[in-house]
């Protein structure tokens, strides 16, 4: 897996724990139909630059995107939420990128 740039998975619920570990050449990541991304599944994509996140999540695990230097913009498609975030959205994510509320 090493090799792959692109991640456009649909019709999974959870994406498992290290799915995508260390795919240093993953740029771009779109989930729809994700309610899940489980404990350091995308950890050191070091070049994963945008990731595309689904109106259906409602959990982020803890080190999920960890050491994703280069991750620059995150698309929700969702509306940013008056109270609360998913669980285990990291309020730190806005110091690092630019999430794009509402995407289409």
């Amino acid at each position: 897996m090493s090799n792959i740039e692109t991640v456009n998975i649909s019709g999974v619920k959870v994406i498992c724990e290290s799915a995508f570990r260390d795919c240093k050449k993953l740029k771009d990541v779109k989930l729809a139909d994700v309610e899940k991304i489980s404990k350091e599944a995308f950890f050191s994509c070091s070049y994963m630059e945008t990731v595309t996140l689904p109106k259906s999540l409602t959990e982020v695990s803890f080190s999920a995107f960890a050491c994703c230097y280069s991750l620059t913009t995150i698309y929700m498609k969702r509306k940013k939420p008056l109270l609360g975030l998913p669980k285990g959205f990291d309020k730190e994510w806005e110091k690092d990128a630019k999430i794009v509320w509402d995407a289409k």
